[in-house]
């Protein structure tokens, strides 16, 4: 990965995509039907060189499976070649059910459990909750087995009787039961200890809430240990009303949503999974044979069609894409994404004297994703771009460049990608679009992409997400170190806040390109990963 001496040795490099599709296949070990992925816990992935970071944010603070879950995670990524693989720990913002995706919820409704609700007030249990805490808490992060551990773990010696949360003692040993592969329980606490599992202590209804209060005075400083403590205050009320029951409204049956597998099999090839609950389609122009002025153009350089999904409703989405069209593609492609009611934000190139010329049409579509995947790829259909089912992904090629000097200079980490080294980075501030946050893999992002040319040069381009007020300085910035300015331009129509897109194209010695754009990103609100 780093030179000895002035010798460059290629490395491989791992890519976000492998990443997440490793980490699709670890399964929750409490909940074996969803992926760490699919529970939310996975925030981030962070490249450093051939070292992954994997980012999690654990169900509860003291969730007693967090252990087992680093383990698989790191002996999921070693076994499929990442050497230097670990997990970093992250308590802020704190987990909550929000972060499961609709597709994810789906999953725990077949597997038998209740998927869980958006918002407090429709538990009856956290109603009580809402109406003796002195402001409005949310616990719907912690419940089922999990509250009963967090609770045993929280009173220790200070024990409250926890039926007003359900069978506690069934509920807790078909818990411990299912985690060990015994589906049916256990008859009685002895039984289960017998088989290995660690059954939850008894425990005996609180006298009164002296010790409760002081268990919140010095717990009051720790978020979730408040959380906790108003759960220990309602205790005893709950347990008179569950002497007179309080009427339970029903709760609407939960709304089914598109399976990405039916998105998946409409374009006929698989999406991968990206933060922020997106779902990313490539249709890179492999077809095409184009250059730039010394130098062939590599699909993941610059010629990487895209579409990316999010879901905002149980059966609706939105979309954004970029498609990558010859000038004599455009306006049957644009006709066809017409008539199947998907939209156009933009139209225009982003490099300069290439040859063929290249453009780029942008998409957006909000509805049924699957409606929308139809239409996309009968639009793609009136251009050559290669619709196949595309070959399984192996492992990255080497890359000839010195990745680690790019990081620091850049200040940054990125990926290699069908042979060129990638970065996307997002901005600082969050970016909406009618109301939903539109993450970095969606478009709204800086990309800044290296092809190797030989002897520690590449040619280098990308676009950068700007503010009006960050427009000209970077384009000062970019000027003085002799990188060119090819487009400016909109991607979207309606996000806020409003960004402008500056496209560049340059070719050098890879590490001081890296440098100069790492001092354009200096003028820029852009969060970029620290390099060790």
């Amino acid at each position: 990965m780093v030179t000895s001496g002035d010798a460059v040795s290629p490395v491989t490099l791992p890519t976000r995509d492998l990443v997440y599709t490793v980490l699709n296949t670890v399964k929750d070990p409490e909940v074996p039907v969803l992926s760490v992925v699919e529970l939310g816990i996975v925030r981030d992935v962070e490249f450093s060189g051939p070292a992954v970071t994997v980012v999690v944010t654990p169900t509860y603070s003291g969730c007693p499976a967090m252990h087992t879950i680093e383990a698989d995670i790191v002996a999921a990524l070693r076994d499929a070649g990442i050497a230097e693989a670990r997990v970093r720990t992250v308590f802020t913002p704190a987990w909550t059910t929000d972060w499961i995706p609709f597709a994810a919820r789906q999953k725990l409704i077949a597997y038998g459990i209740a998927a869980p609700a958006h918002s407090v007030g429709q538990s009856p249990v956290l109603r009580v909750f809402e109406d003796l805490a002195p402001q409005r808490v949310r616990l719907d992060g912690v419940q089922g087995p999990a509250l009963l551990q967090c609770l045993h773990a929280a009173v220790r010696r200070v024990q409250v009787d926890l039926t007003p949360f359900g069978q506690r003692d069934r509920h807790l040993r078909q818990h411990r039961c299912a985690h060990r592969g015994r589906r049916g329980g256990c008859s009685d606490i002895r039984t289960c200890a017998r088989r290995g599992n660690r059954p939850a202590r008894a425990v005996r209804p609180i006298a009164s809430q002296t010790h409760v209060r002081q268990l919140v005075e010095r717990l009051m400083m720790n978020p979730t240990a408040l959380r906790l403590a108003v759960a220990l205050l309602a205790a005893p009320a709950m347990v008179a009303a569950q002497a007179k029951p309080a009427p339970v409204h029903p709760q609407p049956k939960a709304a089914s949503a598109p399976d990405w597998s039916a998105v998946d099999q409409a374009f006929g090839r698989p999406g991968i999974a990206n933060p922020g609950d997106v779902m990313r389609y490539g249709f890179p122009r492999s077809d095409l044979s184009v250059y730039a002025p010394g130098v062939q153009l590599r699909p993941a350089f610059a010629l990487g069609g895209w579409t990316a999904f999010k879901m905002t409703g149980p059966k609706t989405a939105m979309m954004m894409g970029d498609l990558v069209l010859t000038e004599d593609e455009v306006t049957p492609v644009m006709r066809a994404l017409q008539e199947g009611g998907i939209e156009q934000t933009a139209l225009h190139n982003h490099g300069l004297n290439e040859s063929p010329r290249i453009f780029y049409m942008h998409i957006a579509g909000h509805g049924d994703p699957v409606t929308i995947a139809t239409a996309v790829k009968a639009a793609l259909g009136k251009s050559r771009t290669p619709l196949g089912t595309p070959a399984p992904a192996g492992p990255p090629a080497p890359i000839d460049l010195d990745t680690a000097a790019i990081f620091r200079a850049l200040g940054a980490s990125g990926r290699v990608n069908g042979g060129v080294l990638q970065f996307t980075l997002g901005r600082s501030e969050p970016v909406r679009e009618n109301g939903h946050d539109v993450a970095p893999s969606m478009g709204v992002g800086t990309v800044i992409n290296f092809q190797p040319t030989g002897d520690g040069n590449a040619a280098a381009t990308g676009d950068f997400a700007l503010l009006a007020t960050e427009l000209n300085p970077v384009i000062r910035t970019m000027q003085e170190h002799g990188i060119a300015v090819t487009a400016i331009h909109s991607h979207m129509t309606d996000e806020t806040p409003r960004l402008t897109m500056m496209h560049f194209w340059a070719q050098g010695n890879a590490t001081e390109l890296a440098r100069a754009l790492g001092a354009a990103l200096d003028k820029t609100k852009t969060k970029r990963a620290s390099v060790r």
